[in-house]
């Protein structure tokens, strides 16, 4: 039997482009991310039901996607924030690429849509959590 696969979380980079066009120019690493949250996308329903629908059952089909979102812990470091903060609300499109460990990549276009820095009074460093909302669907590339 073979072994399972699986692929560890650390070691993983989100990164950011702007958007020439649809098309994304040179990525940056956004460095000291932790606990990276791939997209949340879903599929809305479109509700069928009438009064033929059969053996009285609710009928949907599959509608549009909502994109949703992807965040991450990211370590507060200012000048990382200082970038990624020049980057919010500037009512501009970039694309963002989740890089994982295995070589796999989640590319999607979005925007920045929270920013906010929670510190704590001891032991601990502070922290930004970051969130993207996306504008696309993402698309995942498989790596080896």
């Amino acid at each position: 039997m073979a072994a399972t696969k699986y692929t560890v979380g650390y070691g993983s980079k989100v990164y950011y482009a702007t958007n020439t066009a649809g098309t994304p120019g040179s990525y940056t690493v956004i460095g000291q991310t932790l606990d990276i949250k791939g997209p949340d996308s879903e599929v809305g329903d479109i509700k069928l039901t009438n009064n033929d629908s059969p053996y009285n059952t609710k009928e949907y089909a599959p509608g549009m996607v909502e994109p949703g979102t992807i965040g991450w812990e990211m370590v507060f470091d200012d000048t990382i924030h200082a970038t990624l903060y020049a980057l919010f609300g500037n009512q501009t499109l970039y694309f963002w690429k989740e890089v994982f460990t295995d070589g796999s990549t989640m590319v999607a276009p979005g925007y920045l849509k929270k920013l906010p820095i929670t510190t704590k009074t001891e032991d601990e460093a502070d922290m930004v959590s970051v969130e993207v909302k996306l504008t696309g669907l993402a698309v995942f590339t498989a790596g080896s």
